[in-house]
């Protein structure tokens, strides 16, 4: 008989709970929010690789020319106390705020961190698993990637490179003579589905 993972677990049968946590990856699921105190410098708040944010819920500024809850914008910040999750999946402060320390509350992306060396085929890498997000390219072999745009824009310069909308590849731009490059990215491990709505059966 199948069923749904949230009602394997809700029954709490021990005969099925070690399965049923492997199968919904129970650490990821509960590591998804993260509430940490982060040192900033030069208004960024540099998130470990591994805990990159996907969505920022709020915070506190604790140390700053002004401190109180977090404003979380969209576009770059403007005004006084707002943060922005920036193309790394770091958090950028108002520069006027003078932010070094911080509470934030946000929603991790779900996924194992992978660092590839890849050949660059006319312009374009392919990933596998597919990406979620691009944290960092090191170019090898060629010539150098001018700027990060964010994943599936169109591209501001024929220098820039980018995550495509897909995820399974990088885009460099026209211009790039790039021919190999190391990639650090999170991967997008299994479709995007609810994990505690997957059909198993036990």
């Amino acid at each position: 008989m199948s069923r749904i993972l949230k009602t394997v677990l809700d029954e709490g049968n021990p005969n099925k709970i070690a399965d049923a946590a492997r199968d919904v990856k129970l650490g990821q699921v509960a590591g998804a929010i993260h509430r940490v105190k982060v040192p900033v410098a030069a208004h960024i708040a540099v998130l470990p690789d591994e805990a990159k944010a996907a969505a920022l819920l709020g915070g506190f500024i604790t140390v700053g020319t002004v401190t109180g809850p977090i404003i979380p914008v969209v576009a770059a910040p403007a005004s006084t106390r707002e943060a922005q999750i920036n193309l790394d999946g770091n958090v950028l402060f108002l520069a006027a705020d003078a932010v070094t320390e911080a509470e934030l509350w946000y929603v991790g992306f779900d996924g194992r961190v992978i660092v590839a060396t890849l050949p660059v085929v006319a312009n374009v890498a392919t990933l596998t698993p597919p990406g979620q997000l691009l944290i960092s390219v090191d170019e090898l072999v060629g010539g150098a990637v001018a700027a990060k745009n964010a994943r599936g824009t169109a591209q501001a310069a024929d220098t820039d490179v980018q995550l495509s909308a897909d995820g399974d590849s990088v885009i460099f731009g026209s211009s790039s003579t790039v021919t190999q490059a190391r990639f650090t990215y999170i991967a997008l491990d299994q479709p995007v589905t609810d994990r505690l709505t997957g059909l198993v059966d036990y």
